[in-house]
């Protein structure tokens, strides 16, 4: 039996995929809250799915349209991080890092620490 792999997108799109994943889960939520009432009186399935339907549909598109503003505007609400010179990269969709001209390998005094502005 031959196994195909899995057909993924390149990882540009990887933000497209964080708003449709986190809009489906905060949409899916709300709607299972606004439809608890029907949960003891008959309903809830339905009433939640149409609602979770609806307000995924409308969200999406404002959380990929808001998500830029918002990455901007928390930024300018925080300080920038210390960094470890050496230091993988913290964010999860940053690029990895190419070990050479590293001055982590065993021979060197390790990680400093600089204010990055």
């Amino acid at each position: 039996m031959l196994s195909r792999p899995m057909l993924r997108p390149p990882r540009r799109f990887a933000h497209f995929l964080f708003a449709a994943l986190q809009s489906a889960l905060t949409s899916s939520i709300a709607a299972a809250i606004a439809s608890f009432n029907l949960i003891w009186g008959g309903g809830f399935l339905g009433h939640w799915l149409q609602s979770w339907a609806v307000a995924w549909i409308i969200m999406l598109p404002v959380v990929i349209g808001a998500a830029p503003a918002i990455l901007r505007l928390s930024e300018l609400l925080t300080r920038p991080d210390e960094v470890m010179v050496g230091a993988p990269p913290r964010h999860v969709l940053s690029t990895q890092r190419s070990s050479k001209g590293s001055d982590s390998g065993p021979m060197s005094s390790g990680p400093t620490s600089q204010k990055v502005d």
